[in-house]
């Protein structure tokens, strides 16, 4: 009985000996290092808000896509009701001019659509990295030039090809002149993360000034959508408060 209870004993101080051991090591770490990882986070946290670019203005926002469809205010602007993804792409080929003005004749007036670059840096509009959906063709959007890819014809696997003639691949400044014209906004979806596609993307707003109040740029890579911004923001506000003054 005496050995067992001695055991018992031991077993019990060494459990809180164990704990106190444990305890200590962790108030140890805290009082060294959780004053450098408070620090850490204030710099990091700082850096952050140092960097981050302004939020567009409202009254841009609200030009592009409209009010809030809850906003009390609704009858005193418009509400975007449908975006065409690609266009039209069931009644022509997605991302075409054709299935950009079969969208503006059926009264949608805000596109989405996407932007690549060729071989050569010429930003085309068109989704996959290869033609083998949409042509007879396997050739690689960037490995393949623009002087090859403008001469392949989409319409050849769409199933309502009879009612097109040959339709080709546009270039992203085509493409923002059409809708340009016919009174379309749009969705810019960059789907390359290739740092090439900021200057030219700032160069299509140089160009196109119109598209501050009709565009916006998207992408699944936030440095290039950082890069972009940087730049194109506070160009806003500067051609804005021109506007007003």
């Amino acid at each position: 009985m005496a050995k067992f209870l001695s055991e018992l004993v031991l077993s019990a101080l060494t459990i809180v000996f164990a704990f106190y051991g444990c305890f200590h090591f962790i108030s140890e770490i805290f009082v060294h290092f959780l004053p450098l990882g408070i620090l850490l986070t204030a710099v990091l946290v700082l850096a952050t808000y140092s960097l981050r670019t302004p939020p567009p203005a409202e009254e841009a926002v609200e030009s592009i896509v409209g009010k809030d469809s809850l906003s009390s205010e609704l009858e005193e602007g418009f509400v975007v009701k449908t975006i065409a993804h690609r266009g039209a792409g069931l009644d022509a080929p997605e991302n075409t001019l054709a299935a950009f003005d079969l969208c503006h004749t059926a009264g949608c007036d805000f596109i989405e659509f996407d932007v690549t670059l060729t071989s050569d840096d010429i930003p085309i509009v068109f989704h996959d990295a290869t033609l083998e959906r949409m042509a007879d063709s396997n050739l690689v959007i960037a490995n393949t030039t623009f002087e090859v890819l403008k001469s392949i014809d989409l319409s050849t696997k769409h199933p309502l090809r009879e009612r097109f003639g040959v339709t080709n691949i546009p270039t992203l400044y085509q493409t923002v002149t059409k809708l340009l014209a016919n009174g379309q906004k749009m969705i810019i979806d960059i789907k390359d993360n290739n740092r090439k596609m900021v200057p030219i993307i700032l160069d299509l707003y140089v160009k196109f000034p119109n598209l501050y109040s009709n565009a916006i740029v998207s992408s699944f890579f936030p440095n290039i959508l950082y890069l972009v911004s940087l730049i194109l923001i506070p160009l806003q506000m500067c051609i804005r408060n021109e506007a007003d003054s």
